[in-house]
């Protein structure tokens, strides 16, 4: 059994098993030092000596040497004349972009204004279509009383 600091309770006497395994438990005496008893000495593969504290941090990093402000400024002027030169480039494809997006403002609105004028000519057309039905409905009508009497 064990208590709550994980610490073997003896009644007394050990028993030869009890006895037997605490003398030949080599793991236990050299790895699992946790499970040892306080009365032996502890046995560490990672001793203190062997891992000294790691050295404290500077706060700044040191300063950087090699590269004057010169060359620097150089690469600063170089990147401003690169990103002037796309962006001037993007402005004149988004003027060409607009321009032909205007163009095809002014095909659809041409467009829309013939597609109102074909549906106005299509309803004018239904409604004379409706007439020339009901005329030739009437003259059927005349026509067969007209063979009735003949």
């Amino acid at each position: 059994m064990s208590t709550s600091s994980g610490k073997r309770k003896s009644s007394g006497k050990p028993t030869g098993a009890e006895d037997a395994s605490a003398a030949s438990n080599a793991l236990i005496d050299t790895c699992h030092d946790y499970a040892a008893s306080a009365d032996t000495p502890r046995l560490s593969l990672m001793d203190d000596e062997n891992f000294p504290p790691l050295p404290v941090t500077p706060e700044k990093p040191p300063n950087k040497k090699g590269k004057s402000n010169a060359a620097g400024a150089d690469i600063v002027a170089t990147l401003s004349k690169l990103i002037n030169n796309r962006s001037d480039d993007l402005k004149s494809l988004i003027q060409d972009n607009t321009v032909q997006i205007t163009s095809l403002r002014g095909n659809v609105e041409a467009l829309c204004n013939q597609m109102s004028e074909v549906k106005g000519k299509v309803s004018q057309l239904e409604l004379a279509l409706d007439k020339e039905k009901k005329r030739f409905s009437t003259l059927d009508l005349r026509n067969t009383d007209m063979e009735r009497y003949s």
